[in-house]
């Protein structure tokens, strides 16, 4: 028989739980398997479920002509939240802080521009998403949104072809559709008329297709107003814009569950206005987490009815799916 230790601690002596663990060595030739970190660059639809799927998002798509200023409007919300406070909201975080700051370099001074700018979205970033989480200071109440910019080709090919919305399925998804409008053009006489027929054309496309419907909640913005004002043609651009409203309430108005207009200013480079000036009108709506029932579906089977954010997606993938066959 082994001879019993003299005392305790030479009987712990030698203990597994004693001696020092190294970690195992990996062979020469194994793979280095790639580990995805979160890097705050702006987010694929796959990968922005992560936030949908986690807290409710409200997802705002924002379309129009190149320049007309979506990118704009995304970068200077975020620009805005970086001061401070915003009406009556405050920034409470954000998974894409490095894809902000990229759209929002050119329209500062480090940039080397004389005047700001915003690069426009090339057709291969189309469809990226920028997460802002806001909390409302008077409700104390967080929400997220996930802003997507498409780019000014996509909207030329809805404009030419009905076949471009088929796939869309991310404006369907939104909760809000903003349709950009560069004010400073109605201003031209020469340019007014195509810009007000293009935008008839890019929502009757839309509408025909179903991929906006009576669930839409739509926004027709004017950018750069603030130019407008400056100009000496701002009287007649002012009467365009208003017979604009006017056709699209008549035309469209029925269509959506929601129709709002606004105007909002450019970025000024003598810091004239500060960033986002007309979007505090918006925002409210925006951190709204409800959303209008369609009247077609049936309330006696809530079953059917996504409630969770990720199965708002699937239901919109089953309807495309749909419409494929």
């Amino acid at each position: 028989m082994p001879e019993e230790p003299q005392d305790k601690d030479e009987a712990l002596e030698g203990r597994p739980d004693d001696l020092e663990i190294k970690p195992e060595e990996p062979p020469e030739d194994a793979e280095q398997a790639d580990v995805p970190l979160p890097v705050g660059e702006a987010l694929r639809p796959s990968e922005a479920t992560r936030i949908t799927c986690s807290v409710p998002t409200n997802v705002i798509v924002l379309g129009g002509a190149e320049k007309g200023g979506k990118t704009t409007l995304i970068s200077s919300l975020y620009e805005r939240f970086v001061l401070g406070p915003f009406s009556e909201y405050s920034f409470a975080g954000s998974a894409t802080l490095m894809g902000f700051e990229k759209i929002s370099h050119l329209g500062r001074t480090l940039s080397g521009r004389t005047e700001p700018d915003t690069d426009r979205t090339p057709l291969a970033s189309s469809r990226l998403m920028y997460h802002l989480r806001l909390r409302c200071q008077r409700e104390s109440r967080h929400q997220d949104l996930l802003f997507v910019d498409l780019s000014g080709e996509e909207f030329d090919d809805i404009c030419n072809s009905s076949d471009a919305c088929h796939d869309l399925h991310v404006i369907r998804r939104a909760d809000y559709f903003i349709l950009l409008i560069d004010g400073r053009k109605l201003v031209d006489c020469a340019l007014r008329h195509s810009v007000r027929d293009e935008a008839f054309i890019f929502l009757r496309r839309l509408i025909e297709t179903d991929v906006l419907s009576d669930r839409s909640r739509v926004d027709v913005v004017f950018s750069k107003w603030d130019l407008v004002e400056s100009s000496p043609g701002k009287d007649e651009a002012e009467q365009f814009r208003e017979g604009i409203e006017s056709e699209v309430r008549e035309r469209f108005g029925i269509s959506f569950a929601g129709l709002r207009f606004e105007t909002i200013k450019a970025r000024q480079p003598d810091g004239g206005c500060l960033p986002a000036t007309g979007v505090e009108s918006l925002l409210p709506a925006w951190f709204s987490n409800s959303r209008p029932m369609n009247t077609s579906e049936h309330v006696a089977k809530p079953s059917m009815m996504p409630g969770r954010e990720i199965d708002r997606f699937s239901a919109v993938s089953r309807d495309s799916r749909k419409g494929e066959h």
